[in-house]
């Protein structure tokens, strides 16, 4: 949409064709009215102190507005105004280009509320949780993890778990083992004594998530800590118990060990299952009866190798059918009897209930892949929207569709073969995806003109890298993405725009993705000329190294393609940017 307007009453002067459709007229119906009966007293406010911030030394400005439609519906746009000035500086019109940004708004708004419900569920779990980079460098806690082991925030971030945590000497091995999670992205879940900064030995559940991007790169973990010192202590207090007293949980038996385990003596707590000893000792009645049929199996090949082994203690887990038919999981530790030529005549030994132990193992399993997974959401979702914008712009200009993804493709090769880290890589991608999203307020007739443009049309062009910039600052990332982007069309020497930088000012990241966007702009079809080739695309990079392109990025670049760089799955190595006028593979 276009308007001009005076910056004093707000009369329209001009208003183009998709201005007056968005409001249901023609233009003709705009000219000599004033618009700001599409706000309220407090938006018009609020334009007006816009409008003044307009100077002969900055002409141009941006703003989001929020308008009524005619049939009441609330909407918002986003305008960039540029002032017209006499020659005594006073503002006389201003001329603005806008859009319509409501479903960008509820996008934006989307993505807040999920990242505010996974820091919530963060902050708010019983369970201590700890995010730890690929080094095991802590980068958050939250308050659960913080009491539990007697530390502030202040003390534990930007430190190795291992600094904060101790273990006893013979559980250092095991703590190792742990962290190999981000080597071969496997979960590991531990229970072992920690001990934080009070010195107090904590027993507790340790599950190591290794957190996995979507290409498969682990960029490090969250570990979940537990508090199982109360269990363990019941625990503890129930072996005890069990060994003196004979109407404990623990029922002792005595097995013969011949096929199905007849039973030559049971405790009288065999009660707790529904059974008496005088049922389960009773002739022909056999231990295997009253296992469960789905681990019976695995139950007798367990106790088979435990026999060719000659071990002399043994220790299973199975469920038990109670007399009244429900399962409950059982714990059985026993010990061999043999004659003294090695022959295994009984088991002697003990079973306790470990049905609550079980479920209650169950349920922190699920919680741990709960929470993986609502965090490989964010991150998808965070994903989703930067390709969402990405397509957003390229579906207004066909002449360019695909283009930001080719310069993303190239832009990521170009910083994995400077050797930059993989993080940076991911961002550079990113970034390149969106690089071009501050088109979606340019319109469309002029991304898709078949001819030159003129000085007026360019300097609108000119005005995307900022308006990318505007569109990006608010969204959270561990890359500096509005940045990158609004620096794309900067220069070495200074001739960029929109902030003239140079030198050592352009972000490394915006450098690499100028030379990918000039080389692509250059090979592919534009809407006012075709391809030029491979070799043009190059050239212009030649000429402009070390002034306007990074020397290093441009030879990178070459590199990429004498090597064979594609896009598409076809080889470039036959097409030597030297001797080929060949298309670039888009």
């Amino acid at each position: 949409m276009i308007l001009r307007f005076l910056p004093e009453t707000l009369e329209i002067t001009y208003a183009n064709v998709p201005y007056a459709r968005y409001y249901g007229k023609m233009p003709k119906d705009f000219i000599g009215q004033t618009f700001k009966c599409r706000y309220s007293a407090d938006e018009e406010i609020r334009i007006r102190e816009h409008l003044r911030s307009l100077t002969p030394e900055n002409p141009v400005r941006q703003i989001e507005e929020q308008v009524f439609l005619p049939n009441g519906e609330t909407r918002w746009q986003h305008w960039i105004d540029r002032g017209i000035f006499d020659s005594s500086g006073k503002l006389v019109k201003v001329q603005g280009v806008g859009r319509d940004i409501t479903d960008l708004k509820a996008i934006q708004e989307e993505l807040l509320q999920e990242k505010r419900r996974l820091e919530m569920f963060f902050a708010n779990s019983p369970d201590g949780i700890v995010f730890c980079s690929a080094e095991q460098i802590v980068e958050t806690a939250n308050d659960a993890f913080l009491k539990l082991f007697g530390y502030a925030e202040n003390e534990v971030r930007g430190r190795h778990i291992d600094e904060l945590l101790e273990e006893p000497p013979e559980q250092r091995e095991a703590a190792r083992e742990l962290n190999r999670a981000t080597e071969d992205g496997v979960t590991r879940t531990l229970e072992a004594t920690r001990i934080g900064k009070n010195g107090r030995p904590l027993f507790v559940s340790v599950s190591v998530i290794p957190r996995t991007e979507p290409d498969g790169r682990i960029t490090g973990t969250y570990a979940i800590y537990r508090d199982l010192t109360e269990r363990r202590q019941k625990e503890e207090a129930l072996k005890i118990s069990n060994t003196i007293i004979e109407g404990s949980p623990a029922v002792v038996f005595r097995w013969k060990a011949e096929k199905g385990w007849p039973i030559e003596y049971v405790s009288e707590n065999i009660g707790q299952f529904g059974y008496s000893p005088e049922e389960l000792t009773s002739s022909g009645f056999l231990y295997s009866s009253i296992i469960n049929p789905e681990d019976l199996a695995r139950v007798e090949s367990e106790a088979s190798r435990f026999d060719s082994q000659r071990s002399d203690s043994f220790c299973h887990q199975y469920r038990i059918v109670m007399k009244n038919g429900q399962n409950r999981w059982v714990v059985e530790r026993n010990r061999a009897e043999r004659d003294e030529s090695g022959l295994l005549l009984y088991h002697f030994g003990v079973v306790m209930d470990d049905t609550e132990r079980r479920l209650a193992e169950m349920e922190a399993r699920k919680n741990h892949e709960a929470l993986q997974q609502s965090l490989r959401q964010l991150e998808t979702s965070f994903r989703k929207t930067i390709e969402v914008l990405s397509s957003t712009t390229e579906a207004r200009d066909p002449y360019t569709a695909g283009h930001q993804r080719k310069v993303a493709i190239l832009s990521e090769a170009i910083a994995k073969r400077m050797g930059l880290p993989e993080k940076t890589c991911e961002g550079v991608y990113l970034a390149a995806m969106v690089h071009d999203v501050g088109k979606i307020s340019i319109p469309a007739e002029l991304l898709s003109k078949p001819s030159k443009l003129n000085e007026v049309e360019r300097a609108l062009i000119m005005t995307h890298p900022e308006s990318a910039y505007e569109i990006l600052k608010n969204v959270d990332s561990p890359w500096s993405l509005a940045e990158i982007v609004r620096q794309h069309h900067e220069r070495l020497d200074g001739s960029g725009y929109p902030l003239g930088l140079s030198g050592a000012e352009i972000l490394p990241e915006a450098r690499i993705i100028a030379v990918a966007d000039v080389f692509e702009a250059v090979a592919s079809d534009r809407p006012y000329r075709p391809g030029l080739g491979l070799k043009a695309a190059m050239a212009a990079l030649e000429a402009g190294k070390g002034t306007e392109f990074d020397p290093k990025v441009v030879e990178t670049c070459r590199s990429l393609l004498n090597d064979g760089f594609e896009f598409d799955g076809k080889s470039s190595r036959n097409q030597n940017p030297t001797e080929s006028e060949g298309s670039l593979h888009a």
